[in-house]
């Protein structure tokens, strides 16, 4: 995880007297906020129908087991993905349960696809022909 300290479990998170919440908790969701930048990491997809050579990244974000994610794909000319046969097979956590995740485009439309945690798969919804950008992003628990 990067920049990110542990929360500080030796103080209450609220004061007694006023209620108001305390200092060291006012500065740990402050750098939740503005100090992690995530930890990128450059996915490996399975199926997507490319013409051109896309550009392909990925970032993701963890507290604690709680994971943000998401995949930019930048096609040279288009891209196609068929539901349940393309995927990201190389996130670096492993998934706790399985979830959904949500592809969009600036085009603009979205579309379900899902996270297995069998097969630590993150699957993509279907697409024909998209020649913007695409965001791949949901939420998962993961060790």
């Amino acid at each position: 995880m990067s920049a990110l300290s542990p929360p500080p479990t030796y103080e209450l998170i609220a004061d007694k007297d006023t209620g108001k919440v305390t200092l060291p908790w006012l500065l740990f969701f402050d750098q939740v906020f503005t100090g992690d930048r995530g930890t990128p990491w450059i996915p490996t997809i399975t199926g997507l129908t490319i013409s051109g050579t896309p550009v392909i990244t990925g970032t993701y974000y963890q507290v604690g087991t709680l994971v943000f994610f998401s995949i930019l794909i930048v096609p040279a000319t288009s891209t196609t993905s068929v539901n349940g046969t393309t995927y990201c097979a190389n996130f670096p956590l492993t998934m706790k349960s399985d979830t959904s995740c949500t592809a969009v485009t600036n085009a603009p439309s979205a579309a379900l696809g899902m996270c297995d945690s069998s097969s630590n798969r993150i699957y993509f919804p279907s697409w024909t022909a998209i020649t913007s950008q695409v965001t791949v992003s949901g939420w998962m628990v993961a060790s």
